[in-house]
C-alpha cells in the first residue's frame, strides 16, 4: 500500500509510519500490513472506513458543569456554547431560560450550604450572591425582553414554557422552563408575573394547547384538544363528587339490619355498595399533586369495607366511625384552594376566583386553626360536662373495671337518678358559649384581614389580596396547568453545538374509576415491558421497545377517546352553553 494512501487514511500514525511498532504494542489495524513470513497481501482482510461515533445528547445538567471552569458571564456562556442563531426564537429562549433557571437554582443551593459552614465558605457565598443578583435582574429580563421582540405566535409562547430537555445523563427525566414557575422560590418574579407567562397559562388553561396541525389536524386531534386542562380538573372532580355522594348516601340510608337476628342481615352489597367500592378504589389509587386526603379517604373506606367481608359496616359496629372520618377527609380536601372542586370557580376567571379561596384558606390555617387548638381542649371539657349535666338518664358504659372504677371515682356516671343542679347546668352553658363566642370572634378577626386593595380595580386581579397571596397563587395555577394538561410538547435534544426537536406523545389522563382500566391495560403492559428489555437477549431491546411503547400509547389513546371521551365532550358543551349564558 502506498504511505500517501496510508497517511491519509490513519493520520494519526504518519509520525511514526517509519519505524518498526513493538509488538507489544501494535495496533488493530497493523494486520493490514504484509507479513514477514511471506503471506501474500491479498488474504488480509479490507480495512473499514472510520465511521464518526453517533453524537451523545448532551444534558442540562452537563452544560452547567462546564460552565464551572469559566470565568465569564453565564449568559455569554451560553451564547458561545451553542450556535442559537440557527435556532428558532422559541427554542432559542427556551433553552436560554431553562439554563438561567438552572444555574440560578444551583446558586440557590449553593447560599443554602453556605449558612451551614459560614467561615469557610465565605468567599463563595458572596459569588453565588453576585451571580444571582446578576441572574435576576439583568440575564433573565434580558431573555425576556428579547423574548416580547422575537416571539409572534401563540405556539412560539407555548414552546417556550413546554419544551422539554433532557436533565440528566443516563436517566430518561426531562425539564421544563414551566416546571419551574410551580417549584418553591424557583423562578425569580419578573418571570412568574411576566404578561407573556401569565397570558399562555391562562390561554391554554381555558382554550387548551394552540394548534400547530393546520387543515392537517385530523378528526381525533380535534376531539382530544376539547379536553383542555379546566375539563381535565372538572371531569376529576365529577368523579370526587361521585364517590361523596355514594359515601354520603350509604351514611344516611345505611343497610338495614334483622331486630331479632342481628347477625342475619337483611341486605349486603347491592349496586350501591360495589359502585362505593369501585370508586374508593380508584380514588385510592389516583395519582396527582393534590390527591392526598382524597387518595386517603378513598383507602379508608376500602380497608372498611374489607375488613367486614361479607358484610357491610354498620352503625352500631366500630367499622362505621372510619367511613365518618373518610366523610370528614373528603370534605376538607374539597375546600382546599390547591385544586378547587367548586364549579363556580372552575368557569369563572381564574385570576378573580382562585386567589380569593386561596386567602380565605391562609388566614382560617393561620389564625383559625391555632385558636382551635387552644381552645378545643377547654370545648370538649366543657361540652362533655354540659352533657352530663343534662343527661336525666342513668348512664350504662362498658363493662370494664377501670372505666366503672374512674366513674365510680369522678362520681359523675354512679347509677343515681339525681339530676344536677339547675346552676351548674346555666355555668356550664354560659362557658360554652364564651368559647363559641371565641370562635366566631376568631372567623370574624380572619374575615377583616382583607386588604383594602381588593375593590381596587386598577390593580391586577393576582395581586388584590396581597403580594404574597399573588405569587403562591400564580405558582399554583401554574401547577394546575401542568397537571392536568394533555398536549403533546416539543422535546429539545442538545448534540455538541447543535440542538434537535421532536414531538412527544400526548399525556393521557383517567379519573376514578377508569384510571383503574389505565393501570390494568396501559400502565402494567408498559412497565412491564420497559423492564424486559433489560434482559441482555430481550427481544423488546432497541427498536423492539420502541415499536411496544407506540403500541401500548395507541391502545391508551383509543381507551381516552371510548371511556372519558364522551365525558369530556359533554363537560365542554355544558361549559361553553354556561359560559355563553354567563356572559
Amino acid at each position: 500500500m502506498p504511505s500517501a494512501q496510508r497517511n491519509e487514511r490513519t493520520p494519526l500514525l504518519a509520525p511514526s509510519s517509519n519505524k518498526r511498532t513493538p509488538r507489544s504494542r501494535r495496533p488493530s489495524n497493523a494486520s493490514t500490513a504484509p507479513s514477514s513470513s511471506g503471506t501474500r497481501s491479498g488474504d488480509a482482510r479490507p480495512r473499514r472506513e472510520n465511521v464518526p461515533p453517533r453524537p451523545r445528547p448532551v444534558s442540562i445538567a452537563a452544560v452547567l458543569e462546564s460552565q464551572e471552569s469559566s470565568q465569564a458571564g453565564f449568559l455569554d456562556y451560553v451564547r458561545n456554547r451553542f450556535d442559537l442563531d440557527s435556532e428558532t426564537p422559541a427554542v432559542r429562549a427556551s433553552l436560554t431560560l431553562l439554563l438561567l433557571l438552572q444555574y440560578r437554582r444551583s446558586l440557590k443551593d449553593t447560599l443554602a450550604k453556605g449558612r451551614n459552614d459560614v467561615i469557610g465558605s465565605s468567599a463563595t457565598v458572596r459569588q453565588a450572591q453576585t451571580d444571582l443578583v446578576s441572574v435576576d435582574e439583568q440575564d433573565i429580563p434580558a431573555v425576556l425582553k428579547t423574548l416580547e421582540d422575537d416571539i409572534a405566535r401563540e405556539e412560539e409562547l407555548w414552546d417556550v414554557l413546554w419544551i422539554s430537555w433532557l436533565r440528566e445523563d443516563g436517566r430518561d427525566g426531562r425539564l421544563r422552563v414551566v416546571d419551574f414557575l410551580y417549584a418553591d422560590d424557583a423562578a425569580p418574579e419578573v418571570l412568574l408575573k411576566h404578561r407573556l407567562v401569565a397570558h399562555t397559562l391562562e390561554r391554554h388553561w381555558i382554550h387548551g394547547a394552540p394548534s400547530r396541525h393546520g387543515a392537517s389536524h385530523t378528526v381525533w386531534q380535534r376531539f382530544d384538544a376539547l379536553c383542555t386542562p379546566r375539563l381535565n380538573l372538572l371531569s376529576h372532580n365529577v368523579s370526587l363528587w361521585i364517590y361523596f355522594a355514594l359515601l354520603a348516601s350509604y351514611l344516611i340510608h345505611p343497610p338495614r339490619r334483622h331486630r331479632i337476628l342481628p347477625d342475619s342481615p337483611l341486605q349486603t352489597y347491592g349496586a350501591r355498595e360495589c359502585f362505593l367500592l369501585l370508586f374508593s378504589l380508584g380514588v385510592g389509587l389516583n395519582r396527582g399533586p393534590w390527591s392526598a386526603l382524597h387518595a386517603l379517604s378513598g383507602i379508608m373506606t376500602l380497608v372498611t369495607f374489607s375488613t367486614t367481608l361479607p358484610d357491610v359496616p354498620y352503625p352500631t359496629q366500630d367499622t362505621f366511625s372510619p367511613l365518618l372520618v373518610s366523610f370528614t377527609l373528603t370534605f376538607v380536601a374539597f375546600h382546599i384552594p390547591n385544586s378547587p372542586a367548586s364549579p363556580f370557580l372552575l368557569l369563572t376567571r381564574t385570576s378573580r376566583a382562585w386567589p380569593l379561596a386561596l386567602f380565605l384558606w391562609d388566614n382560617i390555617v393561620q389564625v383559625l386553626f391555632p385558636a382551635i387548638a387552644v381552645l378545643l381542649p377547654s370545648f370538649l371539657l366543657i361540652s362533655f360536662l354540659l352533657t352530663a349535666a343534662l343527661n336525666t338518664t342513668p348512664y350504662e358504659g362498658p363493662d370494664t373495671v377501670l372505666f366503672e372504677t374512674i366513674s365510680n371515682v369522678i362520681g359523675i356516671f354512679n347509677d343515681t337518678t339525681f339530676t344536677t343542679p339547675m346552676e351548674t347546668r346555666e355555668t356550664l352553658f354560659m362557658l360554652l358559649l364564651a368559647v363559641i363566642a371565641c370562635m366566631a370572634g376568631v372567623v370574624f378577626l380572619a374575615c377583616t384581614r382583607a386588604p383594602s386593595t381588593v375593590a381596587d380595580l386598577s390593580i391586577e386581579p393576582w395581586e388584590r389580596y396581597g403580594p404574597l397571596v399573588g405569587a403562591r397563587m400564580r405558582q399554583l395555577f401554574a401547577q394546575a396547568v401542568v397537571t392536568y394538561s394533555m398536549a403533546s410538547s416539543m422535546e429539545g435534544t442538545i448534540t455538541g453545538t447543535r440542538i434537535k426537536t421532536g414531538f412527544g406523545r400526548p399525556l393521557y389522563m383517567f379519573p376514578p374509576p377508569l384510571n383503574l382500566v389505565h393501570l390494568l391495560l396501559v400502565v402494567g403492559p408498559r412497565t412491564a415491558g420497559r423492564l424486559f428489555a433489560r434482559g441482555p437477549r430481550s427481544p423488546l431491546r432497541g427498536e423492539g421497545e420502541n415499536r411496544f411503547i407506540g403500541v401500548v400509547g395507541s391502545t391508551e389513546a383509543v381507551l381516552w377517546r371510548i371511556l372519558v371521551g364522551p365525558l369530556a365532550l359533554t363537560l365542554w358543551a355544558l361549559s361553553w352553553v354556561i359560559t355563553r349564558a354567563v356572559k
